[in-house]
């Protein structure tokens, strides 16, 4: 199993499930309470609703996310496009971000 290309998701909720998936498959003992502990949160819990869609990525669990995955910078640009694209209020809002991830998804196809 490779590791999961964030460029190829519109859900932040869908990416972080199959990095857990990934981590799970290649990382003996790797659990929800592990990468909770490994970003300071102190209820696996929370991190398991993060991840399955129950509640948003807030600004304090981006950045330990962010941390914890290690994105290169356009990698991480596009992971704070999704977020707020998953979490956009809007249609207009949706659109502008959706324009943003595609902008980001040609970066990449450029490199």
């Amino acid at each position: 199993m490779k590791i999961p290309d964030i460029f190829e998701f519109l859900n932040v909720h869908h990416f972080l499930k199959q990095i857990y998936v990934y981590r799970k498959s290649v990382e003996s003992g790797f659990s929800y309470q592990r990468w909770a502990d490994e970003m300071g949160i102190k209820d696996r819990s929370y991190l398991r609703q993060i991840v399955t869609g129950k509640r948003s990525v807030n600004a304090e669990i981006s950045e330990k996310l962010e941390y914890n995955i290690k994105f290169t910078d356009l990698e991480l640009q596009y992971f704070r496009a999704l977020i707020k694209y998953s979490t956009a209020d809007s249609k207009n809002q949706r659109d502008e971000l959706g324009k943003k991830l595609v902008s980001l998804i040609k970066q990449k196809e450029s490199v």
